[in-house]
């Protein structure tokens, strides 16, 4: 199939939904009315490489379309009815860098699933309530080189010490910026 049929394709499947395929291998439907269904319709399009379904209607029972997605490089599910018990359960590809799971709670075993990833290198966690030993968890991933966790659970002390050792890593928090040991705070904190 050629790419121009790949994305009629895929436009029809997301037809109504006002998703956008901007080429044969992405569809960002940010704050749509994609649900399961759709991404269901999807399964085995082995080529996806980015799908952005952050706001949408889907729940856990489109994880399992989404590990046929064996390309896939982006992917944000936050924001969604998504759960952690779903990302736990889930066969994620293996292929994911960059994760958009913000205000999901994450659970001990999601957290093992996502840090089993071995290309993760950007983590959005915001508003995942992470506990201080998660985190840590999130941050020994050696190809991770950035995550935000506004509204994690992380002391000054321990960001000062973890960006310290890996310098080129982004940690957003919300005390701030963290990278190499510094951090640049936002305006007002502390006020």
């Amino acid at each position: 199939m050629t790419d121009a049929e790949n994305v009629s394709q895929l436009k029809a499947i997301l037809h109504g939904t006002e998703a956008l395929v901007n080429a044969a291998f992405q569809v960002w439907a940010l704050d749509t009315t994609v649900a399961d269904e759709h991404v269901e319709q999807m399964a085995g399009w082995g080529d996806l490489q980015h799908l952005m379904l952050s706001g949408t209607r889907v729940t856990d029972r489109c994880l399992p379309a989404i590990s046929t997605f064996h390309r896939l490089e982006c992917l944000d599910i936050g924001g969604t009815a998504i759960t952690a018990s779903g990302i736990a359960n889930a066969n994620i590809p293996r292929s994911v860098r960059d994760f958009g799971l913000y205000d999901i709670q994450l659970d001990d075993d999601a957290v093992c699933a996502i840090a089993s990833l071995p290309s993760l290198r950007a983590l959005n966690c915001n508003g995942c309530d992470l506990p201080h030993h998660a985190l840590l968890q999130f941050l020994r991933i050696p190809s991770l080189q950035g995550i935000e966790a506004l509204g994690a659970d992380m002391p000054d002390s321990r960001a000062e010490e973890f960006t310290r050792a890996r310098p080129d890593f982004l940690l957003r928090l919300d005390s701030g910026l963290w990278t190499g040991g510094d951090v640049r705070r936002p305006p007002g904190y502390g006020a």
